[in-house]
């Protein structure tokens, strides 16, 4: 496939976030955290959501609160949920 027809092709709409009750995550919390997951950065997440880096700043910090840990425990909480796949190698 040719980088023309690649633009091309339609894009997959985003899922629609879903919240993560039993880890006291909303819909949002539960995206950002899921975006982290797979290692972006805090600028890479604002960008792709539309938010400030501000704001993901600060849902991070919510998520680091509520799961009582770092990127590693945040990871590993969203997968036991069932939330996100397992991060990327």
């Amino acid at each position: 496939m040719t980088g023309h027809e690649a633009a091309e092709q339609p894009t997959k709409p985003a899922a629609q976030p879903t919240p993560a009750p039993d880890l006291g995550l909303t819909a949002r919390q539960s995206e950002v955290a899921c975006l982290l997951a797979d290692g972006l950065t805090y600028a890479q997440i604002a960008a792709r959501r539309a938010l400030s880096e501000h704001t993901v700043h600060e849902h991070v910090r919510h998520i680091y609160e509520r799961l009582g840990g770092g990127r590693s425990r945040v990871i590993a909480a969203l997968i036991r949920a069932g939330l996100c796949d397992s991060p990327p190698k």
